[in-house]
């Protein structure tokens, strides 16, 4: 599938489907900001028909396939977004600290919460998801320091010192002088889109520019179109340096030795050999986006016919290219994998 031929019906069929796939259907005002690239009548239009052949309902403003019954969804939104809030506020504390770090270029929430979409927290123990952009030769120290406070701040709460829940989880870690993505996706493409930005607004301008096929699938905003010009001081000091490789050889003995005595094989990629860079921690990786495109199929095939030629424009990485000559079962190139 070429990029003319994900063409705004098919988008916002996908769109629709890929909310379906985490229990959270768009309202129509997301969906006209994620095809902010389309006049709003001619989303409203395709919505109209979507309506009139029964594939979809708009239910207090949000857009619900027919198969579906989400009962009171403005009630579970309000809820969602509540919790999302909540992980915020509980995280305060140590999001301070990971702002006031001068190695860290850009910090943003990714996720369950920045789509307001977190479920229970005391039933499922949702995540704050980060995408982190890190000085040249620094990304594995500030991975070190995220795991080190959250660890200590779950002593604290073990003990009965803290009754906050830290839950962050350093989701995607990119330094200034690499900022191209690995995994080219439409799930990618779609957390990278709605980043909820903390600090750094011209380094992900940066990355934005720098990762153009995103606009394959969606068509994110810049925040700032003058600051993608200013110069930055991207390389980490010489002190900073010597800690990062010490704390990369560290997570990689860490992760070799469990693989050794465990079985559990480590890796941040699709690759089947261990992760040796040093300047990309991509977490949401083959096993996650394999499990979310799986989803995301079975969701979009049921209502609107069978398309391998889309889902494998969508998640190119988990099909294989002879999509067309197989049946879904033996398209996975990835099979679940586990990281810390």
């Amino acid at each position: 599938m070429r990029k003319d031929e994900f063409d705004l019906k098919t988008k916002i069929k996908t769109l629709i489907c890929y909310a379906h796939v985490f229990d959270c259907p768009l309202s129509e005002r997301e969906l006209l900001y994620l095809c902010n690239n389309h006049k709003k009548n001619e989303v409203k239009e395709i919505l109209t028909n979507l309506e009139f052949d029964n594939h979809i309902v708009i239910n207090s403003g949000h857009i619900i396939l027919k198969k579906y019954n989400y009962k009171d969804i403005l009630e579970t939104r309000r809820e969602r977004l509540s919790n999302s809030k909540k992980i915020i506020n509980e995280n305060q504390t140590i999001l301070r600290i990971l702002l006031k770090i001068p190695f860290i270029l850009m910090m943003g929430i990714t996720g369950a919460v920045a789509h307001h979409n977190t479920l229970d927290r005391i039933k499922y123990t949702p995540d704050l998801d980060l995408f982190i952009v890190s000085k040249n030769c620094s990304l594995h120290l500030v991975r070190f320091i995220v795991i080190i406070i959250r660890r200590f701040y779950v002593l604290l709460n073990y003990v009965g010192l803290s009754k906050k829940k830290i839950t962050i989880d350093p989701n995607y870690g990119l330094e200034a002088g690499n900022l191209s993505v690995n995994v080219k996706s439409f799930f990618t493409a779609y957390e990278a889109s709605s980043i909820k930005i903390l600090k750094g607004q011209n380094i992900y301008n940066l990355f934005i520019s720098e990762n153009k096929w995103i606009y394959t699938y969606l068509n994110p905003k810049k925040i700032s179109q003058k600051t993608t010009h200013l110069q930055i001081d991207t390389n980490a000091s010489f002190v900073v340096r010597v800690l990062n490789y010490c704390c990369f050889l560290f997570f990689l003995a860490l992760n070799s030795a469990k693989h050794f005595i465990f079985g559990i094989k480590k890796t941040y990629s699709f690759e089947k050999d261990y992760d040796y860079t040093f300047n990309k921690i991509q977490h949401s990786d083959g096993g996650y986006q394999t499990h979310i495109a799986l989803k995301l199929r079975k969701i979009y095939d049921a209502e609107f016919g069978e398309n391998k030629i889309l889902h494998r424009f969508l998640f190119p990485k988990v099909y294989n290219p002879n999509i067309l000559n197989t049946d879904y079962k033996d398209i996975l190139v990835s099979k679940k994998l586990n990281y810390d």
